[in-house]
């Protein structure tokens, strides 16, 4: 016995364990649900717009009639109530034919009232998600504005607290969305330019009542219109970006970005038409 050797021990390769699965990001998918909601949200953004047909000509009112024409003064007055009443026509076309845009906000902010009340927290987590909310907090504001006119506050008074709002909105919303840095830059652009209207609207109707255009309601209107154009920026580095993964939900925000955007460019475009 003592002669015979034991077979070698083999020796056993130690495990190796599989590194954990990565957890799947969330990512909100197309339902009918969605489809649904998009649909009441049209409806409510439809009723509102409808709500804002103009008056037939007659019934629109001038402060003042140009004088120095060679014209019947009632001539005059059918000729500018007829123009103004074109442009108005036209501008609320224009409003029709985005609704759809105000709907997929308006559903946009039922979804996270959703997600938040059946505690899934999947929406809104990304940038585009906080578009939809943001630009469906100003459709509301817009909605609520006639209601804010009925307090025991000046026509202007509204405003300016409807205007508040709408900067407080967008300063939360930049303050949130921390990544990625250059969707911050561009809600921090909106802010700014929504901080400067709100100063300049605050300082002309309390401090210095006057019809001059002051330098920061200019610098603010020009910090708004920048923004589209920042977000065409935004999206082609999203686009470029293949570590980062969004789900329809973010395009679609940038999409109604992108859309009220051309439809205050397209109401600038027709009342300069019929104002020609």
């Amino acid at each position: 016995m003592s002669g015979m050797s034991l077979p070698a021990r083999t020796a056993t390769p130690p495990l190796v364990s599989a590194p954990p699965p990565a957890s799947p990001t969330h990512r909100n998918r197309l339902t009918i649900a969605h489809i649904l909601l998009w649909t009441a949200g049209t409806g409510i953004a439809l009723t509102y717009l409808q709500a804002q047909k103009p008056p037939p000509p007659e019934a629109l009112g001038f402060a003042s009639i140009l004088t120095g024409r060679n014209e019947d003064p009632k001539i005059v007055l059918a000729k500018l109530q007829q123009e103004w009443s074109r442009q108005l026509q036209a501008r609320y076309v224009v409003g029709l034919w985005f609704a759809p845009l105000y709907g997929a906000a308006l559903a946009g902010g039922l979804l996270a009232i959703g997600q938040i009340a059946t505690r899934r927290f999947g929406f809104p987590v990304q940038p585009g998600h906080w578009l939809l909310l943001a630009i469906a907090g100003v459709f509301l504001l817009l909605v609520a504005h006639p209601i804010l006119r009925r307090l025991p506050i000046s026509s202007d008074g509204a405003i300016c607290v409807a205007v508040i709002c709408m900067t407080a909105l967008l300063i939360a919303v930049t303050v949130i969305v921390r990544e990625p840095l250059y969707w911050r830059f561009l809600l921090g652009l909106a802010s700014a330019g929504s901080l400067l209207l709100t100063a300049s609207l605050l300082s002309s109707t309390f401090l210095s009542p006057s019809i001059e255009l002051l330098p920061p309601f200019l610098l603010g209107i020009g910090a708004i219109v920048a923004v589209p154009f920042a977000a065409l920026v935004c999206l082609a580095l999203d686009i470029a970006d293949r570590s980062r993964h969004y789900d329809y939900l973010h395009w679609v925000g940038i999409a109604v970005l992108l859309g009220v955007a051309s439809q205050y460019f397209a109401i600038g475009g027709v009342s300069w038409y019929f104002g020609r």
